[in-house]
């Protein structure tokens, strides 16, 4: 007769392993989504901040194939961007200096890029 006491029976995992797994599991699953989401914000920022660039360089090629009147106006390009210009003359030289700004709001923060120039 064979004795079974101080054996242990693994018929498969206790539900307390089964748990500690699932919770370590959705630990990392959440980082990896989260890291996801980052991703998706850094890559919309990059596309309006390219969008902006392309706006702000198509912009300056319009003022300076235009006549520049002294003063400060702005504008929308669409319901995303907007423009502001500022047009200064410098008496002593004869030429205007041109700050130009787009301007656009990403989640819930205004963002610009800038440029400024003698004409």
């Amino acid at each position: 007769m064979i004795s079974l006491i101080g054996k242990k029976r693994s018929n498969g995992f206790l539900f307390i392993e089964v748990l500690i797994s699932v919770l370590i599991m959705s630990i990392g699953l959440v980082a990896v989504l989260n890291s996801l989401i980052q991703s998706l914000r850094a890559i919309e920022y990059s596309n309006n901040y390219f969008q902006a660039c392309l706006l702000l360089e198509d912009k300056a090629c319009d003022i300076y194939n235009s006549d520049k009147k002294e003063g400060f106006s702005r504008g929308l390009f669409n319901r995303k961007f907007s423009w502001e210009l500022n047009v200064a003359r410098l008496e002593e030289i004869a030429i205007n200096e041109i700050s130009l700004k787009v301007l656009w709001n990403d989640r819930n923060k205004e963002c610009d890029i800038s440029m400024a120039t003698y004409l």
